[in-house]
Order: structure tokens, then C-alpha cells, then sequence
């Protein structure tokens, strides 16, 4: 494991007890992991300092030393944490930050005007840098103020189908920006080399597997601006009968037909979506490598005949845990169940 300074120079090397990390396709990762009191490098382990391990880049933003058990303790978040860190300003003399552009175009100027070259040099992390522009994803009609930068660009991701993507080029001591719309690895095409997991085929250990509609809606009655009979509505979604779910999206501060439905679509796939998460403890001895036969943000096919259950489902996150005896995989394919505290009403 690596430390480096906030510069990104290398400090030093050490070996944890224990190693935990989450990496998601979206959203932000985080790690956790132990050393020894009597190791002397715990004194590099400083807030916002790098950590390098294993599939892991991140920030330490928190630890705690105990003589009791004699280890520090460390928690990290990945790279995505920078994102955190700004707000949408609008530009000056406007109400709003307007865009209009495919998904990746307006993720990219979203980073480009908050955190590598905004109006107000302080907002500046000289660290990043943005790769190239090749206007992936959906058309995007973009309209923010004073929002979170991060809850902005998971929200545009997630409509265009892209990934958030923050590597470190140590040559050039950069942390590069980029998104990606992953690989299909289905069983059902013929472009790529085909993945599959199954307790069949040898190569998991568990599955576990969650279907619900508790929360879910699937027809958005969206209103925009004006008064009584005059105000704008949109209707997404067709539903009929027993299958409909009607919910009310109060969109007062869009002023166009066009951003009306794709509030409404952005609702109905986050905080109304239905849930479908499929998660594998991942046999490391099996065929498939990750990193090397698939990566996050990938499509495979997951089955489970007990179940007569087959599916295409994209790799959003990774939990990995590496110990002294050695590491387990897990993958979560299909979007993580709500918490508590996301269930809209």
C-alpha cells in the first residue's frame, strides 16, 4: 500500500491488516483499512493524503489511534471525493448555469467551470485534468444553480448511461477526469467475449438476489411553470390499471416542455425506479478475471437456475476485502436497494 502526499509524491510503502474498499460505477468508492501502532510510516497517514492499494485511489479523511488495540484505524474515500467539494455557480450576470449537449459535453464543462479552470481561482484544483470530449451519452439539457457538483454529475451520468471515472497518471502527478459507458459482456452478443456468472458454472459462491416494488412509480405527472388551468404539464410514462403508479413532480423552476419530460424521466429512474439488484460473492478461481474478462460499469449475464433466474445486468460497484489469509470479491449488478433515507413518498 502507498501513501503520497497531497502533491502526490510518494511517501512511503506499508502492508495494512486488513483491507476493505467499495468501488461503484457512479457514485463515489471508500476503504477502510488497519496498521500497526509500531509501524513508523502511520505518521504519513494524514487527512487528504493519497492512498494506493490493490483497485484503490482515494483521500484519507479520517483515522483513530487505540493503545487498547494497538492499530490506526483509517477511512478513505476514492477519488470522486473531490467532486464533493464544489457547488454549481452560475455565471456571472445569470440566474442559472444553462447547457445543452450530449451527457459527457456537460459533465465535462460542469468540472471544467467548478474545479479546473472556474472564474474564481481559489475554486481551482490544479490536480485535474479533463480527457478528451467524445460527446457519449444521451442529449442533456442542463440547467443548475447553486446545487451540489457531485449529486449534479450522478444525476447526468446516470441519464446517459455513464460511468464516473478518476485515475491517477503518476508520470505527470495528474488525477485524469473521464467517463465510461463500460463493455457488454452479455451472454447474448457477439462483439465481445461473453461473461457469466452461476453457482452452475462454478465460479460463485453465493448470490443474493432483491426484486421490489415497494417505492416504485411508473407514470410522472410533471408541472412546470404558471398558474391554475394555465400550468405546464407533462406526462411520462403509459401505464393503465392496476400497473399504473401515478406520482406528482412539482417542477416549477423549468420553463420548457423538453426539460419538463426529462425530469421526469431522471425521477422515475432514481427515486422511483424499481429494484432489481442481483449480488455474487465471486469465486476468484474461476475463468472470469476481473479487470482482465470484465471491469465495473460492464453488461454480463448473471443466472441462477434454482430460480429461473437469468439476466443481463451492468457490474455497478465492487466490494473488496483483503486480509492476511486473503481477499474475497463481491459484485453488485443492477442498482443497490434504497436506504432508508431515499425512499420517496
Amino acid at each position: 500500500m502507498w501513501i503520497l502526499d497531497s502533491k502526490l509524491n510518494l511517501l512511503c510503502d506499508m502492508t495494512p491488516k486488513y483491507f476493505f474498499m467499495q468501488k461503484n460505477w457512479i457514485k463515489k468508492g471508500d476503504a477502510e483499512f488497519q496498521v500497526s501502532l509500531s509501524n513508523p510510516n502511520i505518521v504519513h497517514l494524514k487527512k487528504d493524503y493519497f492512498v494506493i492499494h490493490d483497485d484503490f485511489i482515494g483521500f484519507i479523511l479520517h483515522r483513530e489511534l487505540s493503545t487498547e488495540n494497538n492499530v490506526c484505524k483509517v477511512k478513505c474515500k476514492d477519488l470522486k471525493e473531490v467532486l464533493t467539494r464544489r457547488i454549481i455557480i452560475p455565471p456571472p450576470g445569470e440566474t442559472h448555469l444553462k447547457i445543452k449537449a450530449s451527457a459527457e459535453s456537460v459533465i465535462k464543462k460542469l468540472v471544467n467551470d467548478s474545479l479546473v479552470n472556474p472564474l474564481d481561482e481559489k475554486r481551482s484544483y490544479s490536480l485535474i485534468e479533463i480527457a478528451q470530449d467524445k460527446t457519449r451519452g444521451k442529449e442533456y439539457n442542463y440547467e443548475g444553480r447553486y446545487s451540489s457538483l457531485y449529486n449534479d454529475l450522478v444525476k447526468i451520468a446516470r441519464y446517459g448511461d455513464l460511468g464516473i471515472v478518476l485515475d491517477l497518471n503518476l508520470s505527470t502527478k495528474k488525477i485524469i477526469f473521464d467517463v465510461s459507458p463500460g463493455m457488454n459482456h452479455s451472454a447474448g452478443q457477439n462483439e465481445n467475449k461473453p461473461v457469466i456468472f452461476s453457482i452452475g458454472y462454478g465460479n460463485v459462491a453465493n448470490q443474493y438476489l432483491t426484486e421490489s416494488n415497494l417505492f416504485s412509480k411508473n407514470l410522472a405527472i410533471v408541472a412546470g411553470q404558471g398558474e391554475g388551468v394555465q400550468r405546464a404539464i407533462e406526462i411520462i410514462g403509459d401505464e393503465s390499471g392496476f400497473s399504473r403508479k401515478e406520482v406528482f413532480i412539482d417542477a416549477r423552476d423549468l420553463n420548457s416542455a423538453e426539460k419538463l419530460r426529462q425530469r421526469g424521466v431522471e425521477k422515475l429512474e432514481t427515486d422511483y425506479r424499481e429494484v432489481n439488484s442481483f449480488e455474487n460473492q465471486i469465486l476468484l478461481t474461476g475463468p472470469f478475471k476481473y479487470k482482465e474478462h470484465w471491469n465495473i460499469g460492464d453488461i454480463v449475464t448473471v443466472q441462477n437456475k434454482a430460480w429461473q433466474t437469468t439476466q443481463n445486468k451492468r457490474v455497478e460497484a465492487i466490494v473488496k476485502n483483503i486480509i492476511e489469509e486473503g481477499e474475497s470479491l463481491e459484485i453488485i449488478l443492477g442498482q443497490e436497494p434504497f436506504s432508508i433515507n431515499e425512499v420517496q413518498y
